[in-house]
């Protein structure tokens, strides 16, 4: 993705690595689920995009063995320094401007990677032609459509819901579809699947639970860009942050859409 485009690009090291961990603390069991629904993977050649803090890199590695290969690519590889693994090749770059093999890989998996992109249909049909016959292709995407306070309707409910429908804003001008994860078998019709697994997950929790704790991260870090839009406040984003620590309170963060594909 563009440096215009991915919107947590000037955070702080420490505290987006935490972040990016967090999210692999909540998402891997599901990823996971996906990933040996795709079959054996021994001796087979995946692709992660967006790998992120390598979590996932790390696990297909295990599951390819010596005699296959993992390439982890990622705009901002800082996290991946780590994957020195002989199975495992590290990439910097854009998935929508880096030149890779055609045909050559058996599993291709990108999670909260296509909701950072305006290109998704130029970027579904890389992965299509990425994919050798018979290939998998597994997508996890955010939908933040849903997102909303639960219970009654305070005054920090109504600062919540502000800065949820800010959140909304901010997608407008980077051109990215809010709702890719529930949109996604749309885009992806356009293709000859063989078959297509879909499944939604709400993720409704209380404050101080991870998923909580990551959103309430994660808009600490976006609230310049979320104050800019002109439907929230710095007090809003403030009331925000306290909801996902609190654990009297319930909201939905958001869902998550998971595709399994098969060329």
């Amino acid at each position: 993705m563009s440096e215009s485009s991915y919107i947590f690009k000037s955070t702080e090291d420490s505290s987006e690595q935490h972040r990016l961990q967090l999210l692999e603390k909540i998402h891997d069991p599901n990823t996971l689920k996906l990933i040996d629904q795709a079959g054996a993977l021994r001796g087979k050649t995946c692709l992660e995009v967006g790998a992120g803090a390598g979590s996932i890199v790390r696990a297909l590695a295990e599951r390819v063995g010596p005699e296959g290969e993992v390439w982890a690519l990622d705009m901002d590889t800082r996290f991946l320094k780590g994957l020195t693994d002989s199975n495992i090749q590290v990439i910097q770059g854009d998935i929508r401007e880096i030149e890779l093999p055609g045909e050559s890989f058996y599993l291709v998996h990108a999670r909260y990677v296509l909701s950072h992109i305006p290109e998704i249909e130029q970027v579904l049909a890389k992965f299509y032609d990425l994919l050798e016959s018979g290939g998998v292709l597994i997508l996890e995407e955010h939908d933040h459509t849903v997102s909303s306070p639960l219970g009654e309707e305070s005054p920090d409910d109504q600062a919540v819901r502000r800065v949820m429908e800010a959140i909304l804003k901010n997608f407008e001008p980077r051109g990215v579809d809010p709702a890719i994860g529930r949109t996604l078998p749309d885009y992806l019709q356009k293709f000859s699947w063989e078959n297509l697994i879909w499944t939604m997950e709400s993720h409704q929790v209380r404050g101080g639970s991870d998923i909580a704790q990551l959103m309430g991260l994660s808009i600490g870090e976006l609230r310049e860009q979320l104050v800019a839009t002109g439907v929230a406040s710095n007090e809003d984003v403030d009331a925000y942050v306290k909801l996902s620590r609190d654990e009297t309170k319930e909201a939905i963060f958001y869902a998550t859409g998971r595709i399994l594909a098969k060329k």
